[in-house]
């Protein structure tokens, strides 16, 4: 494997690059077949820490074992000739990642035997230095063509050797390039503390520079990892030339067939490690082209696949270190603590007012798409609570006036959405709002209510929420005008306190925002 740490060498022409051809038997019957070079790229994506096999609509899907089996299988055979890739989102999402941070992920991986990752959003939930210690210990190349560190002026490094801008691998006379770009929605998902110094450029401009690139390098094929999503990637191939092959990731979808964008095929597995992607790629050395390409997707489906027993080890001890802490009972509910998109929900009442509670403010929001599931009537452990909320969010109190406020309340009905639970609307505490969809922008919010009274706009309210928020996130830069203060406390750890003093709770829900 190698990689390139730099973009140079973007002056003149590349020669033309590789054209994608539909099969034609009678074409490949004038081919010398010993001149075809067939090439396997093996594909997952927003993985999201899944260890385990996890159940949609009564269904059992994924496992890391389980897709370890079909990955040795995919390769068996063609082993000097397999890519195995990710496109983002692998290392953060449940539990497991939550008490232990990326290293189950990357060392799973590492024995799996991945060549190539990129960088999701979510992938820097663990923060910068979180983030650059689980990559230390990867053994698979990070792509970061569009990720850069402002100190150095220079590509995100973990260390020296465990970032690169593209890749570059040859196989039997054939040179395949590789670039991986990251998305700007990253900015709207984590804070500017997350990131720090690193700042994510334009992936279009990025990508094409780093095709010219890789044409001087003599690529023959040149494949994108990307976390776009797969509109974002379709329009990027629309704009862009010279890219054969888009692994794509970020929207969660799962293409049954290729997705063709110009000259330029995309494909995504779902999420959570359900499907595992298999594109076949065979390269002519002889016409310079790509003479067809086959796509399958596989579904991970636990009861047809013999688990790995290496990575079924590795998957039960990272399991067995949280276990403990897991199980340990918090609460009681005696409702289902639902979500809701466009009301206040059972989940986002419980929740906000622990918040409220814990910092003793006058008001609480936190926006509804930090609830990742709902949560079942019953018994409430520390495992449930990790799983609703797994982003490590902090409490910070901020004092804003009553003029913003009313701002922020306007926007997050605005954002309201009756066909989601996880919508940018906020959930509150301490307030009550009525609000009209269909009212002009700017007029949405009719009446808001703290301690049954209108906001006043001349006064200033304490104000408990994220530091994700705070920060202007998803687009609430309204947040940012008011001072901050961090609270040294998790959300999630309020609500534990919340749970074990309050022991059981029924929380009502459509009261606190409502339409009118």
């Amino acid at each position: 494997m190698n990689s390139i740490n730099g973009l140079g060498g973007n002056s003149g022409i590349p020669q033309p690059h590789a054209k994608l051809t539909e099969p034609d038997a009678e074409k490949e019957s004038q081919n010398d077949p010993s001149e075809t070079v067939t090439l396997r790229f093996l594909h997952t994506n927003d993985i999201h820490a899944q260890l385990t096999p996890h159940t949609v609509d009564g269904v059992k899907s994924g496992g890391m074992a389980y897709l370890a089996s079909q990955v040795k299988k995919e390769r068996s055979g063609m082993e000097d000739r397999t890519f195995l890739v990710d496109s983002g989102d692998c290392l953060s999402g449940t539990n497991v990642s939550a008490l232990l941070g990326g290293e189950p992920m990357v060392k799973i991986m590492n024995a799996m035997g991945y060549d190539y990752v990129i960088l999701g959003n979510h992938d820097f939930d663990f923060k910068y230095e979180g983030l650059a210690n689980s990559l230390n210990q990867a053994s698979f190349l990070t792509l970061v063509t569009n990720v850069f560190d402002d100190r150095t002026s220079e590509l995100f490094r973990s260390n020296p050797s465990g970032c690169a801008s593209v890749g570059i691998r040859e196989i039997d006379g054939v040179k395949v390039g590789i670039l991986g770009f990251s998305t700007n929605d990253t900015y709207l998902t984590q804070d500017r503390s997350t990131l720090r110094d690193l700042h994510i450029e334009d992936p279009v401009e990025k990508a094409q520079r780093a095709i010219y690139f890789l044409k001087m390098q003599g690529a023959d094929v040149i494949v994108g990892i990307s976390h776009l999503g797969l509109e974002e990637d379709r329009k990027l191939a629309e704009q862009i030339s010279g890219l054969d092959i888009i692994f794509s990731g970020h929207t969660h979808d799962a293409t049954a067939e290729p997705v063709k964008a110009g000259n330029t095929l995309i494909v995504q597995e779902g999420c959570q490690g359900s499907h595992l992607g298999a594109m076949d790629i065979s390269y002519n050395r002889k016409t310079k082209q790509i003479e067809k390409t086959q796509f399958r997707q596989i579904p991970i489906d636990p009861s047809k696949i013999e688990p790995d027993n290496e990575i079924e080890e590795l998957v039960s001890n990272y399991q067995k270190q949280v276990r403990e802490r897991l199980e340990m009972e918090v609460g009681e509910a005696a409702v289902p603590l639902t979500r809701s998109g466009h009301i206040d929900s059972a989940i986002g009442n419980m929740v906000a007012d622990a918040m409220r509670e814990k910092t003793g403010s006058e008001i609480a929001l936190i926006h509804s798409g930090f609830f990742r599931r709902n949560q079942t009537e019953g018994n409430i452990t520390m495992g449930d609570l990790i799983d609703i909320m797994p982003y490590d969010l902090q409490l910070v109190n901020t004092v804003m006036s009553g003029k913003n406020l009313q701002a922020i309340i306007e926007r997050s009905v605005e954002w309201a959405d009756p066909t989601r639970e996880k919508s940018k609307m906020l959930q509150v505490s301490g307030l009550t709002i009525r609000y009209d969809k269909d009212a002009p922008q700017g007029r949405k919010a009719v009446e808001v209510l703290c301690g049954g009274e209108p906001i006043d706009p001349y006064r200033t309210y304490q104000v408990t929420t994220s530091d994700f928020l705070a920060s202007g996130g998803i687009g609430y830069h309204q947040f940012k005008r008011g001072s901050t203060v961090y609270c040294g406390c998790l959300v999630r750890d309020a609500v534990s306190d919340y749970l074990q003093s309050h022991g059981n709770i029924s929380p009502e829900s459509g009261k606190r925002i409502s339409t009118v």
